[in-house]
């Protein structure tokens, strides 16, 4: 038997019996979602409790967040999820909670744009995710950030306003002079008589739901505002993102 062939025959059995390895062009292996926050809304309340890397699941162009449904690639990336941050109000909730592990850590928290709210939404995730002492920095950064904003309105506090019932809290946390509230729902004929009364000089709607549409011929010496509560509109991303547009919202208004 020649040495050539033995060669051959080596090799052709360490071929056979090496193990495999198939690499698709362009593949990259998958990155487990450990944090998932439903929607922009509470991925920026994780970003503030000092979560750096974490999986939003409602897209940010969406208009209403609250109202997406999960995807199959969605709910694959629950299942790899230990942590998954909520606020209990989206649609896909249900289906969220029947696809996560057993073991995976469900935060609820609330979602307002008040600094007692935010803290306290804060504080929970970072007790269970996160960076108390970076928490602690992003929360005294946003409590500085309203009292600039409420010393700027404050010549205005006496304005009679009218708000989206969503944008209240907010409203009443800057201070500002609510003479009535419209919403959720979409506006009826009594309604918009009662607010047509009001006397407003401002109005604040919800970009959201942009129910107060009707709002400005009711009241043409009134001007109006979309404020924002969801991350998402042109390019918001963070809570203060959001903080900023609609203090702009305002400020362009007001004389």
């Amino acid at each position: 038997m020649s040495f050539r062939f033995i060669s051959l025959f080596v090799l052709s059995l360490l071929i056979l019996t090496a193990p495999v390895f198939i690499f698709a062009e362009g593949a990259e292996e998958a990155k487990p979602a450990e944090v998932i926050a439903t929607t922009a809304w509470t991925g920026a309340f994780a970003e503030l409790a000092g979560i750096e890397d974490y999986t939003v699941l409602a897209p940010y162009e969406l208009q209403h967040p609250p109202e997406h449904t999960l995807s199959p690639g969605e709910i694959a990336a629950i299942s790899r999820a230990e942590v998954i941050i909520y606020a209990g109000y989206e649609v896909m909730l249900e289906r969220l909670k029947a696809s996560t592990a057993a073991d995976v850590r469900l935060v609820q928290i609330k979602t307002v744009n008040t600094p007692a709210v935010i803290a306290e939404s804060v504080k929970a995730i970072a007790a269970v995710r996160g960076d108390r002492e970076i928490a602690e920095e992003n929360l005294a950064r946003l409590d500085q950030f309203f009292r600039e904003w409420r010393e700027e309105l404050a010549p205005y506090s006496a304005l009679p306003v009218i708000v989206h019932f969503h944008m209240r809290p907010m409203a009443e946390a800057l201070g500002l002079n609510i003479v009535d509230v419209f919403g959720p729902a979409p506006l009826e004929a009594a309604q918009l008589k009662r607010l047509s009364e009001s006397g407003a000089v401002l109005i604040i709607d919800n970009w959201h739901s942009d129910i107060g549409a009707p709002l400005p011929e009711l009241l043409p010496e009134a001007v109006r505002a979309e404020w924002i509560n969801f991350p998402g509109k042109d390019q918001t991303r963070s809570i203060e993102d959001v903080l900023r547009y609609n203090r702009r919202e305002v400020s362009a208004l007001l004389p």
